[in-house]
């Protein structure tokens, strides 16, 4: 995960607790009823653009999260989320349903669902288009986020560009509603070694006009080992353009080839652990991840793909066996 909206508040939460709680309560009760009233203006201006840094989230899928969010190089229909231009990889119709909740608070989850299209000529693979939805928050503030894209592969490459349409909405501050636009790509630089690019909201999309505010603009490097079909070792740097770079690092074993997959990770800014585990029997694959953050606790990440059908199109090179 990106520093999105849980991880920006925790930080902000975190520092004020240490620096300005104890701060406050000294104050006589005419100057903390006159701080919570300027509060109660100032607050609704930001909170828009504030808690919309979600929306800039890179990592979805609990694939994704057993590998510490490491995913930029990950060809497979959650690509639609983490780096279209992996997209091409995948060579059946499929299609995925997700849940995710953030450290066990009410109103901090998210449910998402998407498909792979692969498009054929004659039985020769052209390209793969998704399509995806994606909801977090509850009633009183949530985002929505609807993605299309489409992936092409040349001789081990695959480049692919979305379109995403983004609406957050905060009760008693109103709607926002956005396009953002992302393009990414994987090669393969030798049997063993693929390095991935990926860049979203690279048309700057505005939230608003307080401070120029504006959607997180996230770029994305990352190099995947994969010795074999059953082991995969996964390093990745996420920037967006406002905050410090961040470090991902993540590896994937199958257990039993082809039916079951461990998973571990680890990310800084701030520092968390994920543990993950894939399950396939027949046309469905299940994928569970458990992340945790010292100092906030636990999220769990679960997420069901299903293969519409077995025929599959002609591909440049093999996938690894867990995609």
């Amino acid at each position: 995960m990106p520093l999105s909206l849980l991880q920006r508040e925790t930080e902000t939460l975190q520092y004020l607790t240490s620096n300005y709680v104890m701060l406050f309560s000294t104050l006589p009760p005419i100057l903390q009823k006159m701080f919570l009233v300027l509060l109660g203006i100032w607050l609704p201006c930001l909170a828009v653009p504030l808690l919309a840094q979600s929306a800039g989230r890179t990592t979805v899928g609990a694939a994704a999260y057993g590998l510490g969010g490491a995913a930029v190089t990950v060809g497979n229909p959650y690509a639609i989320f983490q780096n279209i231009g992996a997209l091409a990889e995948v060579s059946h119709y499929q299609g995925f349903v997700g849940y995710e909740n953030y450290f066990a608070v009410a109103g901090w989850h998210t449910l998402f669902a998407g498909a792979s299209l692969p498009i054929a000529h004659q039985g020769k693979q052209l390209g793969t288009a998704g399509i995806g939805v994606w909801r977090f928050g509850d009633n009183l503030y949530n985002e929505h986020r609807l993605a299309v894209g489409y992936s092409h592969k040349v001789e081990g490459v695959s480049l692919g560009i979305q379109a995403n349409y983004l609406q957050v909405q905060a009760e008693g501050v109103g709607t926002r509603r956005v396009v953002a636009i992302e393009f990414g790509g994987v090669a393969r630089l030798t049997e063993t070694i693929l390095v991935g690019l990926h860049g979203y909201n690279l048309n700057l999309a505005k939230m608003a006009t307080f401070e120029d505010e504006r959607f997180p603009t996230i770029l994305k490097a990352g190099l995947s080992y994969r010795p074999n079909s059953r082991l995969m070792v996964n390093l990745e740097a996420e920037k967006d353009v406002l905050y410090p770079v961040r470090l991902r690092a993540g590896l994937e074993y199958a257990v039993w080839a082809e039916r079951i997959w461990l998973r571990l990770g680890a990310s800084s800014r701030p520092f968390a652990n994920y543990f993950g585990i894939g399950y396939q029997q027949g046309r469905f694959r299940f994928d569970y991840a458990l992340s945790t953050q010292p100092q906030i606790g636990f999220s769990n990440h679960l997420s069901v793909c299903f293969q519409f059908y077995q025929k599959t199109f002609a591909a440049d090179s093999p996938q690894n066996a867990a995609h």
